[in-house]
């Protein structure tokens, strides 16, 4: 992705996030804070009309060589939350900062036939000339959880494509982030989920379960030519937080780990040998009651040998700054 096309310019915004007790809300735990406790009623509001607005933060980093052998294991959970506290390591070779919005806007059907909610992305951006402009970041192919496992496993891409009867350019057209993101939504009385055109199953979950601190949920995301990619998701905490100078009450974390299994590249000693490369997408997405999403970090690693002379991914990192939201519900 080239810097130009991550470079953003701020707008001059203010909005004031609003979230409040209903009759029909659990205020449990919000004595005298006017926000509820999370519950999969209040969590995200989805009415059509809503819009959430962030301030995007991107930086590219050299990748950091592992020592790892065949048969390794991504980090534990806790391992990769902990690492989110600190910065990551390896030089800077690009970044870029702006203001990403995702808003709620009618249906959509899907090419697989599911009728779900719209969710139109918009980057604005710097235009060639230096005017001010925005970019619809939608996909030729919308189906952004492929898009994803193609863009980390370049080595699956073929059999994607010959699989899906797709085109493999296609699978550069989509802007991540991935963990919060554009096309079909839908709010079901288990979760929040998202649709693609591939399956009519789920193909991503923001948010399922009982939203209890502690609680879990996984999604297998691809099952072709014996290879297994997986989603984990944890509810990481319920509290105050405090970003940006504002603060959020019970607000719940969301800790997710993208599995992506294993593939291999040539090895800089012997071009005959291969060498064992695993991808790792993990991030944590804050939810406020009333509110929904108000703040994000998103990480793109790949554990790999130094040995391995054809990796050339870099790391990534994505963070989504609170600037504000507009919801009716």
């Amino acid at each position: 992705m080239s810097k130009k096309h991550l470079l953003l310019i701020l707008l001059a915004a203010s909005l004031v996030l609003i979230a409040a007790c209903n009759d029909d809300d659990d205020c449990t735990n919000c004595p005298g804070t006017g926000t509820p406790y999370p519950s999969m009623a209040n969590i995200w509001p989805h009415s059509d009309g809503n819009a959430w607005t962030f301030g995007l933060e991107y930086r590219e980093f050299e990748p950091v060589s592992s020592a790892v052998a065949e048969g390794f294991e991504i980090p534990s959970m806790e391992e990769l939350h902990a690492l989110l506290q600190a910065p990551m390591e390896g030089a800077v070779t690009d970044s870029g900062e702006g203001l990403y919005r995702m808003a709620l806007d009618g249906n959509v059907t899907t090419q697989s036939g599911v009728v779900a909610q719209q969710v139109v992305e918009t980057f604005y951006v710097e235009v060639p000339d230096g005017a001010v402009g925005s970019h619809q970041a939608r996909p030729v192919r919308a189906d952004r959880t492929l898009a994803m496992i193609a863009q980390a496993r370049p080595d699956l891409r073929a059999a994607l494509a010959s699989q899906f009867g797709l085109e493999t350019k296609s699978f550069e057209t989509i802007r991540p982030p991935y963990f919060l993101g554009g096309y079909a939504f839908a709010c079901e009385d288990s979760g929040y989920f998202g649709y693609g055109d591939l399956l009519q199953n789920h193909s991503w979950v923001y948010l399922e379960g009982d939203l209890r601190h502690g609680s879990e949920f996984s999604l297998q995301l691809a099952t072709f030519q014996e290879e297994e990619i997986w989603l984990y998701g944890r509810i990481w905490s319920v509290g105050t937080r405090i970003i940006g100078g504002q603060t959020y009450r019970n607000a719940l974390e969301c800790m997710y780990v993208v599995d992506f299994g294993e593939m291999y590249f040539r090895t800089a000693y012997d071009p005959e040998e291969v060498g064992p490369v695993y991808p790792c997408y993990y991030g944590s997405t804050l939810f406020v009651p009333g509110v929904g999403p108000v703040a994000g970090i998103e990480r793109h690693v790949f554990y790999a040998d130094e040995t391995v002379a054809e990796l050339s991914f870099p790391d990534i990192e994505y963070v989504l700054n609170p600037v504000g939201a507009t919801t009716t519900d």
